[in-house]
């Protein structure tokens, strides 16, 4: 065996696996900080970067104390790209297109699943399976590197930045065909967009350790947090779950191909239907029907009914549905967050999902084995329990980003109170004009205004959705 991982080296085994996941935690607490601090695209340009050297480093040296640190670094890396290129895109996108990115966001995965499962078929070997990984991170360092890929805008406003972020938007205009008010409002909405969050932030997001306080430190958010943090660490138990199933099947690798295939319609129907239907109402059905189908699989253990095809319906379904959620999710938390404390808290909540990406491999472990049905069945009762946490989370789709902790928490007092207002054109104007209406949220922060000026409130949305401004006519 390769590196002698036997007898009193056999714990070893375990720990190559477990390794990994340590590094996703330290990667989360440092995903906490840098994104902030340093900028969203150029921790994706690093983080990626860092996955090269690892993997190279992973698969050429011959010692098994750098096999274990370049493991490590992978999750470390791995956990910084993922949250910081997410991030980025979510900040980026309109409004209209963010139900549709942060979807189809994880659909390269779907794909490289099944292309990986039939190269693991053909190549045995892991550190060919490893090289061969690492081609797409030869492609993305074309694509993520600062002279392609912008900043984001919303991080470069919040850190004072304007005229980068200006430029950020003007090249955005330009790729868009868009020309309609940039040349005397852009600037000054930019400049408003500041103004208005250093008006509305508080001295407790200014530094890391009071951005974590701050998502603990007041009833709505400490709410948000406590939900966001157990939903994501149950959804990681069921993502886990199922491919940790292969061993049970004849052909492993047809069977993570046939997940892989179910992770498409996953990622490419959801978008539509989370569009019409919101986050909340999508998540929890999934949920429900996949407690459901897990109960149900349950069942037939018991009663010992053994026909393959009904075992691996009954794990593919509920898989597809899982993707949906796990991916939906990230999307969700990235909406609810504001801008001020987003990196944290999404952080935090990977954190938590780390955690649970080990409870499958304890539950197979130590378990019953004279129990095969129990697993499935803990698994069934987390997904009905979750279900029903989602419902207690705000909708948030098509609403504007928030920026600021103030903002999310007034947002959530004027639900309470039923006295948010909603300000748009009447119908009659719309069929003339091309620019997409623009809703806008008054909340006390807004400024009043008269016939030519702009609202504070969520017009930064506004810039990234089209780079044209909707001009509301009546005073507020």
């Amino acid at each position: 065996m390769e590196f002698d991982l036997v007898c009193s080296r056999s714990w070893l085994q375990p720990f190559y696996q477990m390794i990994f996941t340590i590094g996703l935690m330290f990667g989360s607490i440092a995903a906490t900080i840098l994104p902030d601090k340093f900028g969203r695209q150029r921790c994706l340009w690093y983080g990626v970067l860092g996955l090269l050297v690892s993997t190279i480093l992973h698969v050429t040296v011959p010692d098994i104390t750098v096999v274990f640190i370049s493991r490590f670094l992978l999750g470390i890396f791995c956990m910084i790209s993922m949250t910081s290129g997410f991030t980025l895109g979510m900040e980026i996108a309109p409004p209209s297109l963010r139900t549709t990115y942060g979807i189809f966001a994880a659909l390269p995965y779907a794909l490289m699943m099944i292309v990986m499962s039939g190269v693991a078929y053909y190549v045995r070997h892991w550190k060919n399976i490893m090289l061969i990984c690492s081609i797409p991170l030869f492609l993305q360092t074309l694509f993520v590197n600062p002279l392609v890929m912008p900043e984001s805008p919303r991080w470069l406003i919040a850190r004072g930045r304007l005229s980068e972020a200006e430029q950020v938007l003007r090249r955005a205009a330009k790729l868009n065909n868009s020309k309609h008010g940039l040349d005397t409002e852009l600037q000054d909405l930019v400049k408003q967009s500041y103004e208005h969050q250093i008006r509305s932030s508080s001295d407790g997001e200014s530094n890391v350790l009071k951005r974590l306080l701050s998502l603990v430190d007041s009833v709505a958010m400490r709410k948000l947090t406590v939900l966001l943090a157990a939903i994501w660490f149950t959804h990681s138990v069921l993502y886990i779950c199922v491919p940790l199933g292969s061993s049970d099947v004849r052909s492993p690798y047809l069977y993570m191909a046939l997940l892989g295939v179910s992770e498409i319609p996953a990622y490419t129907l959801t978008a539509p239907i989370t569009s019409r239907f919101g986050r909340r109402t999508v998540l929890s059905i999934s949920l429900v029907v996949i407690a459901s189908l897990m109960g149900l699989s349950a069942l037939l253990v018991i009663l010992r009914v053994n026909y393959e095809w009904v075992h691996l319906l009954l794990a593919v379904v509920p898989y597809t549905l899982i993707c949906t959620c796990f991916q939906l999710n990230m999307m969700f938390t990235a909406e609810l967050f504001p801008t001020s404390v987003r990196i944290m808290g999404t952080a935090v909540c990977t954190i938590f999902s780390n955690l649970g990406f080990n409870v499958p491999p304890l539950f197979t472990e130590f378990l019953p084995s004279d129990l095969p049905w129990l697993p499935t069945a803990i698994y069934s009762c987390l997904a009905l329990v979750t279900s029903v946490l989602v419902l207690m989370l705000p909708e948030t789709n098509k609403a504007p980003l928030l920026q600021t902790v103030s903002e999310y928490i007034m947002a959530r007092d004027l639900e309470k109170t039923s006295k948010c207002k909603r300000v748009g054109r009447s119908s009659n104007n719309l069929a003339n004009e091309n620019p997409p209406i623009i809703v806008v949220v008054i909340t006390e922060n807004a400024l009043k205004f008269n016939t030519n000026e702009y609202c504070n409130a969520g017009f930064d949305d506004q810039i990234i959705e089209a780079i044209d401004f909707t001009y509301v006519k009546d005073k507020i």
